[in-house]
């Protein structure tokens, strides 16, 4: 059947599969979906983790994604509970970090702190909820594994997170630019 154009811009007499190899590509569909979520990928973790070192140590939560195209943004959520607790001193401080891996070269892309303040020196517990949101331009089709890392800060004893079992999850949304 031939392959016809009206004159309304319709198309006939092409079959699902008809074009050539190559003729349309992500690239290609990314430029014309501006602003669409392309693809969600997400990992999770309902097991209790934690860490009373002072240097940053891998929580051992990551999600991979794969860009369709070089323009694509990443838009990551880390979603879930964090804990920290301390014997000693007025203080807890938990501090966590967002890092990207592309080919083996990690970057860091955001850190950020909580913590509390109690009125007595002795023992206490830092029980929240979070979600922190980051907006990445990996520039890269690739594939890119982003990673959240933990540190005890000032007077805490540890950090952890999914405490009590409680789903903690970190999302990795492709936008088309």
């Amino acid at each position: 059947m031939p392959i016809t154009i009206n004159g309304g811009g319709t198309i006939t007499g092409l079959a699902v599969g008809g074009l050539p190899d190559g003729t349309v590509d992500s690239d290609t569909l990314a430029t014309t979906a501006r602003g669409k979520v392309l693809q969600i990928q997400e990992g999770t973790t309902a097991t209790w983790a934690n860490t009373t070192d002072t240097s940053y140590a891998d929580s051992g939560l990551s999600v991979a994604i794969t860009p369709a195209a070089t323009g694509s943004k990443v838009l990551i959520s880390f979603t879930g509970g964090t804990y920290s607790w301390k014997d000693s001193g007025n203080e807890i401080k938990a501090y966590f970090k967002l890092t990207r891996t592309i080919s083996s070269t990690e970057t860091d892309l955001r850190e950020w702190a909580h913590g509390s303040r109690h009125g007595d020196a002795g023992h206490s517990e830092n029980y929240t909820g979070q979600t922190i949101m980051h907006l990445d331009s990996p520039s890269t089709t690739s594939a890119c594994t982003y990673k959240i890392y933990y540190k005890r800060g000032s007077n805490a004893t540890g950090v952890g997170i999914s405490w009590s079992s409680t789903r903690t999850s970190l999302i990795a949304m492709e936008v088309a630019a």
